[in-house]
């Protein structure tokens, strides 16, 4: 029987290939990253070797290491996720960080359209427990998923709504709509590494553009005077988000850089003038 140590070093090739390894060793074995490298020389029982074998196999098929372990981690938070959910990723923290330093009220309410696995909203929710919550997805499956998660972390308060964008919303009004919409061109040669997740929730037409552009079009008939359209979209696309928010009346428009400093959330503020 192999220990932990050479169960995974006879598998890492690569950084990433010892990092995935690593990381369906400890998440078989329930093990945090201490217990983790404290236990590198303990054998593996044969039904965990044997289990982690398999999972291995279809690592290397292609199916990522979260869906795997159907678990992610974003915010402190483990997550559950399936292949109805993009895989959330630590980019996008950068969304509720930027989300948590506007000018909102003490009892805001906001609106995260396109929840998938609920990452941002259940986010928002730790942060902000006194504001008043909505997700919506156009996945019936992706809300089950996001459900389950928000029951994991007792987040009753947060309503959940099937429906496409600011449809499933047009009786609310709102002081913040977040949004980590499509923004993968269909062309785009990188979609060949995320085939195993969701790809109406990766691609958009126009570039990766259409949902952006359509959000930035549609939003503000549901937001408060003053209220706040927050983005998340590629590291290129900032200034052409930029450049449609203003077309469309948005005020102080600005963009925020992730912690690898490629520009990835863009800002747009409701102006009362125009309504928009």
């Amino acid at each position: 029987m192999n220990t932990l140590a050479s169960w995974w070093r006879q598998r890492a090739r690569t950084d990433i290939e010892r990092r995935d390894a690593q990381c369906l060793l400890a998440g078989v074995l329930g093990y945090s990253k201490m217990q983790f490298f404290l236990a590198q020389e303990q054998r593996l029982a044969l039904a965990d070797e044997q289990l982690l074998d398999s999972l291995w196999q279809q690592r290397q098929a292609g199916v990522p290491v979260p869906y795997l372990l159907q678990k992610a981690w974003f915010w402190g938070m483990e997550l559950h996720v399936t292949p109805e959910v993009l895989i959330p990723r630590p980019d996008t923290e950068t969304l509720v960080s930027v989300a948590l330093q506007l000018p909102l009220p003490d009892l805001a309410k906001a609106v995260d359209l396109g929840t998938g696995s609920g990452a941002v909203v259940l986010a928002l929710s730790q942060e902000r427990p006194h504001w008043q919550l909505w997700a919506t997805d156009l996945s019936l499956s992706a809300l089950e998923v996001a459900k389950k998660n928000a029951l994991q972390y007792q987040q009753s308060v947060i309503s959940f709504r099937q429906g496409r964008w600011v449809e499933a919303i047009t009786d609310l009004k709102v002081n913040l709509v977040i949004s980590n919409p499509p923004y993968i061109a269909v062309e785009d040669p990188h979609l060949a590494d995320l085939q195993a997740e969701p790809v109406l929730a990766l691609t958009a037409g126009d570039r990766g553009l259409a949902a952006l552009y359509e959000l930035i079009e549609t939003v503000a008939v549901v937001l408060e005077p003053q209220g706040w359209l927050l983005l998340e979209h590629g590291a290129f696309q900032g200034q052409e988000v930029r450049e449609h928010l203003i077309q469309f009346g948005w005020q102080q428009v600005a963009t925020h850089r992730d912690m690898a400093g490629r520009e990835r959330v863009t800002q747009g503020c409701r102006d009362d003038r125009t309504g928009r």
